[in-house]
Order: structure tokens, then sequence, then C-alpha cells
């Protein structure tokens, strides 16, 4: 294996200069422009469906919808047609280097334009969509590592797994008839850049090659494969070794496991996206590989003249300012990724969120600052709190309708005005240590958590307010945070004033009880159920009608997992370190899980 990469590496780095800087620009230019298409696309496929979040099952729905298809086939083509450029420019730098030519990144580039332009005549345009195919073939482990998931497990076991014995014969059949052929015609690019040949007569060449030399050939792919593996697995030893370095340093081990699954998650995406963006030049590396050492030397190459590059100056210039431009647009597709996720209302895209139940209100007194400091410090997606209208028309956050059990004073909220409030010590009751914790105005709480966590803003109607909802959603637009809270209520009244006044405010109903047909009520975008009463058939029925479900209030681990494979969206809970170990290791080995529970434990 170590001589195989030597090679391997000698080929790559025999591309030199040219393919480095071509790689970059490549890979940066084509994220600016992809990212808000792929954002494009996903916002018209929800909007098809008329719901506000994509559940899995209205995935299913959504990709047999006609002009869905038509989109999904034509970003699969330009995804193609984007691969098989790249596979050309890098087979022209071996090209180049083989033959021992200087030539500059805009020649290599144009040379390859040129070659590539005769892909779209009417014998060669097959050639598109059959190398990212073949491409995909290759890079078996990368695309496992990249589909895998919590939910794509949901899935392939809602799905596939219920599939009948003839239904299984017809996927491998398939998937057969689809991998044999890609990898016979693996060399077909290599010929077809050489050779000039059109892509029937390329892929019976390919397919001599390969079938004289087929042990050779596979056992390279099998090995490529192992290779990414070992890469995986380093990276992530890598990462554990500075996590738990830097958990001890920090003195967070209270909070160790949960930090560790979180930055596994992440990091598991970052390498879901380097091994996305590497798998072209790598895997194209070992097909230049085994073609040169089988074909040692071509007899018809027909590579097109060189261009004389007449203003390299000009042309390094302008590759500068567009490789400036789109580093620019990354970033800021990061930066706004951070503050919103655009993939938050693609079921299949986005991770069962935590919700601090009236904050961390295990830790420090429920609906208080303190609380939800704590609960920021939990790593909690949403706190949930409950708000009411004081006498002179304050919005405060209290739970009971009665301050007493939380501040021992036994007055309504409805019969004291602000002023009133902000006398009563609502921490005493928790503990000493609480003395003199106040009760929060919702504008207070809003200005605490802004940029760190999500609001559940549950709305209690007391019968004694006046403009309750107005208020709320008032307070809402005036700290321009409506894409980071949702609003709740018992009291559907009250969540359809919320949808009048601002539609773009996500609201959900609260149901202590889940029967009937009520997956369909208007002006609700989710449902917030007591987990008692969430069966499967439950969870299905909301989602089948696009709408999201929440459940409430579990502290169960077990429970917690449970609710996990039941499907259901967000979890509100009194533990939320607890549930993100739950949610986070459901993606993660039972023995890595008691490693670093053993890890942190002592």
């Amino acid at each position: 294996m170590g001589r195989f990469f030597r090679e391997d590496w000698k080929l790559l780095k025999k591309g030199g200069r040219n393919m480095f800087l071509f790689e970059i620009s490549y890979k940066m230019i084509a994220v600016a422009v992809v990212y808000p298409l792929v954002i494009l696309l996903m916002n018209f496929a929800i909007k098809m469906v008329g719901v506000r979040y994509l559940t899995n099952e209205y995935i299913i729905k959504v990709i047999t919808n006609p002009i869905v298809i038509f989109a999904l086939v034509c970003s699969f083509l330009t995804i193609a047609v984007y691969s098989l450029y790249e596979m050309i420019f890098i087979s022209s730098c071996y090209e180049f280097k083989k033959k021992r030519h200087r030539v500059s990144l805009v020649q290599t580039a144009h040379m390859s334009w040129k070659i590539f332009s005769k892909v779209f005549k009417f014998k060669n345009w097959i050639l598109i969509p059959f190398t990212l195919i073949s491409l995909l073939a290759i890079n078996i482990v990368a695309i496992l590592n990249l589909i895998v998931s919590g939910t794509t497990n949901n899935l392939w076991a809602s799905y596939v797994m219920k599939c009948s014995w003839k239904s299984w014969v017809i996927i491998i059949f398939v998937s057969l008839l689809i991998y044999i052929p890609s990898i016979l015609g693996c060399f077909a690019v290599n010929i077809f850049m050489l050779e000039d040949e059109n892509f029937k007569v390329c892929y019976k060449k390919s397919f001599q090659i390969v079938k004289k030399n087929i042990f050779r050939i596979f056992g390279t792919i099998v090995i490529y494969n192992i290779a990414i593996v070992f890469v995986i697995i380093l990276l992530y030893a890598i990462l554990s070794v500075i996590l738990i370095a830097g958990v001890r340093i920090l003195d967070m081990a209270y909070i160790g496991s949960a930090v560790y699954l979180s930055a596994l998650r992440i990091f598991r995406n970052g390498v879901k996206m380097f091994l996305v963006f590497i798998s072209v030049p790598a895997s194209y590396t070992v097909i230049c590989r085994l073609y040169y050492k089988i074909c040692k030397e071509n007899k018809h190459n027909r590579l097109p003249n060189v261009l004389v590059e007449k203003k390299p100056k000009r042309n390094r210039i302008v590759l500068v300012i567009l490789v400036v431009m789109a580093i620019t647009l990354n970033i800021t597709y990061v930066v706004m990724a951070f503050n919103k996720n655009p993939f938050d209302k693609v079921a299949i895209l986005s991770d069962i969120k935590i919700t601090a139940h009236r904050g961390s209100s295990l830790k420090a007194p429920e609906n208080t600052l303190a609380a939800f400091e704590k609960a920021i410090e939990d790593m909690a997606d949403y706190i949930e709190l409950d708000v009411q209208q004081t006498k002179d028309g304050a919005i405060i956050v209290m739970h009971d309708p009665n301050v007493y059990r939380t501040t021992g004073v036994n007055n309504f909220v409805w019969e004291m005005t602000l002023q009133q409030v902000k006398e009563l010590d609502a921490g005493s009751f928790f503990s000493q240590e609480y003395t003199g914790e106040k009760v929060p105005t919702l504008n207070e709480v809003i200005k605490l958590v802004k940029g760190k966590a999500k609001l559940n803003i549950e709305i209690k109607p007391s019968g004694h307010d006046s403009d309750l909802a107005e208020s709320v959603v008032k307070i809402i637009e005036d700290n321009n945070f409506s894409q980071d809270c949702i609003v709740t209520s018992f009291d559907y009244g009250t969540l359809k004033k919320v949808k009048e006044i601002n539609k773009d405010i996500e609201v959900g109903y609260i149901l202590s009880v889940a029967y009937g047909n009520f997956y369909n009520m208007d002006d609700v975008d989710f449902f917030s159920v007591n987990a008692s009463f969430l069966s499967k058939i439950t969870v299905d029925a909301i989602h089948n009608a696009g709408k999201q479900v929440h459940a409430w209030t579990v502290d169960n681990t077990v429970s917690i997992k449970n609710l996990a494979n039941k499907g259901v969206d967000n979890i509100i809970t009194d533990v939320p370190i607890a549930a993100k170990e739950v949610i986070y290791s459901r993606n993660t080995s039972e023995t890595l899980i008691n490693m670093i529970k053993y890890v942190f434990s002592n």
C-alpha cells in the first residue's frame, strides 16, 4: 500500500503548481455559484408542496413531482459537466508534465476547454452523465460517508428495509447494472482526451483494457477506498485528542461528553465536505495512474495546440479577482449559515433540536435570566419560556397566573404593574445563591439570548389582558427576532392573531392530549405535544401534513431516545445536556460513547 501511495503522490506532484491553483480556484468559484443555486432549488421544492418544513414524508412526494424531477436532472447534469471539465484539466496537467511541456494555468485551461467542448457533439454527450456515475462508483466510501446519518438511516429503515425480496433483487440488479459498466468504462475520459474518438469507441477501448486487467484495477479501487477509511479514522483521532485536551484544560468535564459529541457532529459534516472536494482529484489520480501504468505509450495522442497566451499578467489579475470574490462570498455564506442554517427547513438535512424547559430550570430558578444563561452554557438550541401581560401592559416572563410559587407573593400577574413585578424575588425559592433574582421582561430575555440561542415563546392568555399577542409580536419585531423564535400557545385564537400580524413568525399549537384529526389546522406550523401521547403513527400523521413535531417535557434518556427514533423534530426537556448526548450519540458507536463517558468522568 505504501508503494501505491508513493506512486500516486509522484503523479500528483507532476501536475505541479497549475493543478493546485486550478483546484483551489475551481472549488472556490464553484461553491460561490452552486451554494445559492442549491438554496434556491430547496426553497422551490418547499414552495411546490406549500409547507414551511419539508418532512421526510414530503420529500418522497416532492421528488416524484415532474417539475422537481426536471430540476434534479438539471442539477445532476450540471455537477456532471463541472466534474468532467475538472477531470480533463487534471489529465491535461499530467500529460503536459509527462511530455515536459511548460504551460501556464490559463493555457492548460484553454486547451482543456477545447477538448471539453467536443463532449457536446451528439455522439459524445453521454460522456457527461457517465463520468459522474463512474466517479460515484469509484468513491463508494466517500459517498456512503456523505449520505449516512440518523435521518437517512430512518428513511432506509422506513422505506428500503420494508421492501419485499423481489424488490431487493431488483435493487441489487439495477445497482450492479450501473456499477459494473461504470467501472468498465473508467478510462473513457483519458482515451477521449488523448485519442479524439467518440464516446462509443472510447468506452469499447476502456472495456478492453479493464477486461484484461480486471483484478488489478478492482483491487486498486478497493485499496483507494480503504485509504479513505484510514484518512477518516486519522482525522477523528486527531479531533478526539484536541477535544479531550481542550475540555480538560478548560475544566468543562461536566459537559465534556456533550461538547465532544457536538464537535464530532460538526466535524463529521466537515469531513463529508472535505471528501466531496477531494474525491474528483484523488480518485482521478488513481485512474490516471492506472491508465499510464497499463498503457505506457499512447500512439494516438491528438492533443490540441496550446494557446499562445498574449496577456498573461492580465489573465492572472482576472483570476485573482475571481478567487477573491469567491472567497468573500464563501465567508459570507458561512457567517449566514451560523446565524441561520438555511437547511433547517428540510428534515433530512437537520438534526433534532433540544429546547431547555423554562431555561436550565434544574440549575437555576425557572424563567429567570440566570436559568437562560445556564441553558446557553448547556448548548440548548431553543429556550422555552412563558409570557404574560401585567396590569400596565408589560410583557413579563412567568409561568403561573399567580406569582406565589416562585416569589412568595400571593398576587396574580394581571393585578400587578411592571414596577411591582420588578420588586419580587424570583430566586430565593430555588436557593439562597439566587436571592434577589428578578422576574425578567421578554425584551430583556431577547437581548440576552440573541445570537446565542433561539426562543420558544409560550403565550399564556389570562382573560384579563387586552393586546397580549400584539405586544409580543411588536417586541419580537422591534428586536428583529422573527427568524430566531417560535411562538406557542394552548390558545388557538392567540396563534391565529400572531399569524395575522406577522405571517413569518412560526407558531405551534400545544396539545396536552393528541387525538382526532387535528393535523391540518390552518395557521399552525407545528404541534407541541405531550410526549406521553406521541406514537409513531401520530408523528407520521403530523409529518404527512407537512408540519413539525415538538415533544414535551422529557427528562428520561430512554424516553428521549425513543422519541428520537419516532422522528420528532424538537424535544423540550429539563436536562438539555443529557438530551444532546442522546441525540448526538445516535450516529456514534456504543463503544466510542462508553469511552467518552469514561474519559470525562475520571
